[in-house]
Parts: structure tokens; sequence; C-alpha cells
């Protein structure tokens, strides 16, 4: 199997450093929003690449856009032997997401992490060992846009292996707590509703946490005086975050205490250094759901009512708030920027 699989990344790799194919996609995050039902012909068909890290900010990504890689892709998904879901990190790094834009034989979506495939179709998941060196060609391919999060990923394709007898080692462990009080205006937590091709793709934390389904990532102030700066610029803190949601309508409220009737609980929380510089600076939301319990939606990623321990979240300030990079764990979001009220949608 490793002869396989460094032939096709070896294969891939002179695929992507010919000028000839190199894609001249749309760049970081300018994706279109068509779905694959409902390309039209005049739209070069094209996977959009993210490539998750973020929480609140946007991800950068990358378009492929070649009849070459298509058909190699459809290598790299041929023949693989099928495993249970994975327990895959909520926070920090977690891989390669692909979401198809009319390219015919592929999946509507494609996730790649830790030597398994994901693929969503037709409301259909499935997972699989990823044994022809996927998550390798990808590492390389982002690399060749500039990216380079996951490149230890190329030279450790055994991993894929390990896959087929995978150990849970952050299985849920049963916590005994008070959940926090409620309105009883709590949107129910309804993860099949966003986890799937052009809805989980388009919406972070902040539109999960205000319950809208919207066509691209929200952030608070977007529009106002109040925006926040851009990660890494002075004056990315809390105080300018809390400052942006109040533009937005949302309402300081103590944790301990429920929202007004007809609204939420929401909690903010910040990376403002993206842990030392080994991520990039981040924000995030967590959301009370019907029942007392929290949810929350790490950028295009799956919305999860886990936190990184892989616990239940009854309080957002106890969670488990650390982000995962290709090196292990680090600090995370770290600051708790605070609790707030949001009317019911």
């Amino acid at each position: 199997m490793r002869k396989v699989v460094v032939s096709l990344v070896l294969a891939a790799i002179g695929l992507i450093a010919s000028p000839s194919l190199l894609v001249n996609g749309a760049g970081a995050n300018s994706f279109s929003t068509t779905s694959a039902a409902s390309t039209q012909t005049s739209q070069v068909p094209r996977l959009e690449v993210t490539l998750l890290a973020n929480a609140g900010e946007a991800d950068s990504g990358f378009d492929i856009a070649t009849s070459q890689e298509f058909q190699l892709i459809e290598s790299f998904l041929s023949g693989l032997p099928e495993v249970p879901p994975p327990n895959w990190n909520s926070l920090g790094w977690r891989g390669y997401q692909l979401l198809n834009n009319g390219v015919p034989n592929l999946p509507e979506q494609i996730r790649v992490f830790e030597g398994v495939i994901r693929t969503m179709a037709a409301d259909q998941t499935h997972y699989f060992v990823d044994q022809h060196g996927f998550e390798g060609w990808l590492a390389v391919r982002a690399a060749q846009q500039g990216f380079t999060s996951g490149l230890d990923e190329l030279t450790s394709v055994s991993q894929s292996a390990l896959a087929l007898d995978r150990v849970d080692e952050k299985a849920a462990v049963p916590v005994v707590a008070k959940d926090l009080p409620t309105s009883g205006s709590e949107p129910p937590y309804e993860p099949d509703k966003w986890n799937k091709p052009g809805v989980q793709d388009k919406n972070n934390c902040y539109n999960y946490a205000r319950n809208k389904i919207l066509d691209k990532f929200g952030r608070p102030g977007r529009g106002t005086t109040s925006e926040p700066p851009a990660p890494g610029d002075p004056g990315y803190n809390c105080a300018n975050f809390v400052a942006a949601a109040k533009a937005d309508g949302m309402s300081a409220v103590d944790c301990d205490k429920a929202c007004p009737e007809g609204s939420y609980k929401v909690a903010l929380v910040l990376d403002p250094d993206g842990s030392g510089g080994k991520l990039s600076p981040d924000y995030h939301w967590y959301r009370q759901d019907k029942g007392g319990k929290w949810s929350h939606k790490p950028g295009a990623g799956d919305v999860t009512d886990k936190d990184s321990s892989g616990k239940p979240i009854t309080d957002p300030r106890t969670a488990d708030r650390k982000r995962k990079t290709k090196d292990g764990w680090v600090a995370g979001y770290k600051d708790f920027c605070g609790c707030f009220c949001v009317k019911a949608s």
C-alpha cells in the first residue's frame, strides 16, 4: 500500500508543479455560493478548498479547477475501505474541506484529516481510510498557494493505515454539572440543519450563535464603525469585540442569569495572539440551546455540542477551549469576553 501512496503523491507533485496546470483561482474565501446541483454551464467547474483552522475569522483557501486534478482526486477516492466516524477535534487545525461546484463524478463535499476522508452526497455521509495519499497531495497543493499547514502529512502517509484500528483517545467523559439558567426561548440543537454542503461551508460561529443561515461568514460590527480590527492588528481584543457585538444589537448579561423571554444567551471568547503565533488570531462564539447545554460551529466546520476534550458544554467559561496545531494542542481561546443576550429568530 505504501508504494501506491508514495507513487500517487509523487505523481501529484509533478502535476501541480507544472506552471501550465496551476489553478488561477479567485483566491482565499472569494468562492461562489452556487451549489454543484445548480451550477450553470457558463460557470467553470471547480472545487473550493478551505484550510480549516479558524472559528470566527475566514479561513484561507484556493480553487482546484483542472480536469487532470479532478481525475486524480477520483483516483484518491477509489477502492477505499470504510471506517467508523473519527473523533476529530473541533477547534484549531482541522484539515482540508472541498466543496464541489459543478464537478461531475465527485461528492458534494469532501473533508480530509488525520488519515480519514469524509464524503457527503445526497444526504449520505461516509468515512474512508486515506490509502492513496490524498491528504499529502492537498498539503503540497496548498503549499503551491503559499499555505504550509499540514505539510508534515506528506511524509507521514503511513498514518492513514492507523485509521483501520483507530482508538478514540478523547472519548467523552460523563460530566455532572448544573446547567446555566435559560429563558425558554433558546433554539433547539439541530446539527443536521447546519452540517450539510452549501450551508456548513458558508456559515461560521457568529452566524450560528445568532441562528442565522447566511451565504457568507458573519463578523461582529461589520459595516459599522464598531467593527473590530483585522487579526494581528492593534486592538484585536475583547473590548473591541464586545463593542461590535453591542452595535449588532446584543446586550451583555451575567452568565449565571437568564436572558429575558424572547432572547437567549451566547458567549464570546478570543485568541488574541493566535496562541503565541502558532495559529492566526481568532474569535469564537458559543450558543446556549434548548435544554440548557451549549453548542458551537467552528468556522466552516461541523456544529458540535462538545468542547476540545470531547465533553458536553455546560458552561463556556469552564469548557476546554484549546486549539489544535499539527504539533499538538495550544492555549487557544483563553480570553473569555462575556455572555450576551440575542433576540430569538
